[in-house]
């Protein structure tokens, strides 16, 4: 049967007229007319459509299935993702204050220990220390004696 399908095939199609039975041996794929054979199972049966149209139809279904996996991957994946954030929850929860119950600051009549223009001997020295750091230090490497005051203004600043 499948040798006298070969036959009609291989001749060309306008030379003969169609029959039933050579009609039902070529490819039924729907998009245009395929004067190609029906492939063959393995079991002997005859495939609907031809070698050519089923690797066809088998690469477009393969990229449909791909394609629903990975869909499907994305959204498990953003679920995950949906689920953990929506499960972690803020470690400092704000809580609401009376604002009726908080007291200005005054910040004028709060009294200073001591004005700027009253400050100490030592407190003078250990400021010029820590402002100008560098001119003691190259003080020290060119041999200079230091006072006691500026010894413990070092003393005081390294604790």
């Amino acid at each position: 049967m499948y040798s006298s399908a070969k036959s009609i095939i291989m001749s060309s199609y306008s030379d003969f007229i169609p029959t039933s039975t050579s009609l039902l041996l070529l490819c039924t794929y729907r998009s245009k007319v395929c004067t190609n054979l029906r492939a063959v199972k393995v079991d002997g049966t005859l495939h609907n459509l031809c070698e050519a149209h089923r690797r066809k139809a088998n690469d477009t279904q393969q990229r449909l299935h791909k394609r629903r996996r990975d869909e499907r991957a994305r959204r498990r994946r953003a679920e995950a993702i949906a689920k953990t954030l929506s499960t972690k929850t803020d470690p400092s929860p704000l809580i609401p204050i009376d604002l009726s119950k908080i007291e200005p600051i005054a910040y004028n009549n709060s009294p200073r220990s001591t004005r700027i223009g009253e400050l100490s001997q030592i407190d003078m020295e250990i400021l010029n220390v820590l402002l100008f750091d560098t001119q003691q230090q190259s003080a020290q490497a060119s041999g200079v004696v230091l006072s006691d005051a500026e010894v413990n203004c070092s003393t005081v600043v390294e604790l």
